[in-house]
């Protein structure tokens, strides 16, 4: 039986490397990492987003809504302890990948007419990059490509289009394998929506960090009076309880709700985190439990 065709692949371009190598030479100058895709390079400027978080020493750069909700779903999981955006696969690898499987490498077809029609390479990203501390302490990588569920449907996609997207996928999975590690694929359905609205708001404890000490009295006292409201008011809207906190403490509410964020972040209030959170709603409580029991 013949064997199949081979593929043409796009070219490495010299332009390629001398942005990979200034990357790397301006990542170890620095000592911080920085996304291979920024938001205001990326043609999705109008869906992306930039933010801070209390797990990256640096600004995440996401490229959709899509992965802004799986963001937010793995910055809240307690066993990540640090999580980078946009990371750049090596193209010699992915390129070796790409000829293996028979299937053609992502190229930048736009700038064909700087190399005389001739497609270069572009280097691969995989979605996010996070770092996972097991119980004996030590981290594993986790690779996650977001994908809405839609690109990878034959009814709602064209089937070359899905395909493409199939190919794309397969190569950054081998990668990734090659590196002890699995590729999970995220879809838009596999997070609740109403999990992440209430975690937007919840992750704002970090705006204020040096209210944020969790040994001090101060803190253990705001968590054990707000414990106290929520038994004794359980139909009070969570404003109310709040005020009542900061005025029973001569706190500023700020301070209280610094900590009530923080607090239910962590899973110290056992929130409905799948019903909405409002100041102007009660909470929605699965149960109430011991507030000293912070994890």
């Amino acid at each position: 039986m013949p064997s199949a065709k081979q593929v043409k692949q796009p070219f490495i371009s010299q332009t390629e490397l001398n942005k990979i190598d200034r990357y790397h030479r301006e990542r170890k100058k620095s000592g911080a990492y920085a996304p291979w895709v920024t938001v205001r390079q990326s043609h999705t400027q109008g869906r992306g987003q930039i933010l801070s978080s209390h797990k990256a020493d640096h600004q995440i750069h996401l490229l959709s809504e899509g992965e802004l909700l799986a963001f937010l779903k793995l910055e809240h999981e307690p066993d990540v302890t640090a999580i980078f955006e946009q990371w750049p696969l090596p193209i010699l690898e992915t390129m070796d990948i790409a000829k293996h499987l028979n299937v053609a490498h992502p190229g930048a077809y736009m700038d064909r007419v700087k190399h005389n029609g001739k497609t270069p390479a572009k280097t691969m990203t995989t979605d996010l990059l996070a770092i996972r501390r097991d119980n004996a302490g030590k981290n594993h990588i986790s690779p996650y490509s977001f994908k809405y569920e839609y690109a990878l449907s034959e009814d709602e996609e064209s089937l070359r289009r899905v395909r493409r997207t199939r190919q794309k996928i397969a190569i950054e999975q081998d990668f990734w394998l090659a590196q002890g590690a699995k590729l999970e694929i995220i879809h838009e359905t596999h997070i609740c929506e109403t999990t992440v609205y209430n975690l937007e708001y919840l992750r704002g404890f970090a705006d204020y960090p040096s209210l944020i000490d969790t040994t001090s009295e101060i803190y253990q006292q705001i968590v054990s009076h707000l414990q106290r409201q929520f038994i004794k008011h359980t139909q009070s809207t969570l404003a109310r309880h709040l005020s009542h906190v900061a005025r029973e403490l001569e706190l500023a509410e700020y301070h209280v709700e610094t900590v009530f964020k923080h607090a239910a972040y962590h899973d110290q209030f056992a929130l409905h985190l799948d019903q909405r959170i409002e100041r102007y709603l009660p909470l929605p409580f699965e149960h109430i439990v011991n507030p000293y029991a912070y994890r």
